[in-house]
């Protein structure tokens, strides 16, 4: 099987191949607040498909919209698994494009930029070098088994049953089992749609560029 490069920047190749800026996208937007100071907050938006890909499409999904595969984390775990509002919160917003705590909003599963292909038997962060090519630290690897098939990890619910919480699976890059998923840190959700009341859906306004 043919692996997948694991690309740090958005390529060219890989621009326009999924979304051509007329379709309506089809899933959840939300923003995650991050206090980045005494009294400054930070804000990265994201996007929870309902529509199975495959993890090479993932990516060239989000670089067609101006934004990245989501990097998961203990802490995004944290948020996905919390409701409590405070500094640091995450924000999802309905088809009225109202804030909601409810996260049965979030379809399951979503793919993340988390690969192994060609990385050596070890698993980086596509499109996010900042974090390097080495396992980050987070405690959510220790259920993460490397001797399962595939090479990429999705978020999925950690059991087969309504208000289980959040945890990571290991899947085969190729099968389009999991939604697409992306996220754009420092942009709020506006900077990327046009509400659409009632419909569900939002038009993209621009593409912006994924290193903006």
């Amino acid at each position: 099987m043919q692996l997948v490069p694991c690309f740090s920047t958005c390529m060219a190749e890989l621009l326009g191949l999924m979304y051509d800026g007329t379709n309506k996208l089809d899933g959840v937007w939300a923003e995650w607040m991050k206090k980045s100071g005494v009294e400054s907050v930070s804000y990265t938006t994201m996007i929870f498909g309902n529509k199975k890909v495959t993890w090479a499409e993932n990516m060239k999904f989000c670089c067609s919209i101006g934004m990245k595969p989501i990097r998961v984390s203990d802490e995004l775990l944290s948020k996905l698994n919390s409701n409590k509002i405070a500094y640091g919160s995450f924000y999802i917003f309905d088809k009225n494009q109202n804030s909601t705590e409810d996260r049965k909003l979030i379809k399951t599963s979503f793919w993340t930029a988390a690969t192994r292909q060609g990385c050596i038997g070890h698993y980086r962060f596509c499109m996010h070098d900042d974090v390097g090519p080495w396992d980050s630290q987070d405690s959510f690897w220790e259920t993460v088994n490397p001797r399962d098939t595939g090479s990429c990890l999705v978020v999925d619910r950690q059991y087969a049953k309504e208000g289980a919480p959040f945890g990571v699976r290991q899947v085969q890059c190729s099968s389009p089992t999991a939604n697409f998923a992306c996220q754009k840190d420092n942009a709020r959700m506006a900077d990327f749609v046009n509400s659409e009341i009632n419909t569900g859906t939002a038009t993209i306004l621009r593409s912006p560029s994924i290193n903006e």
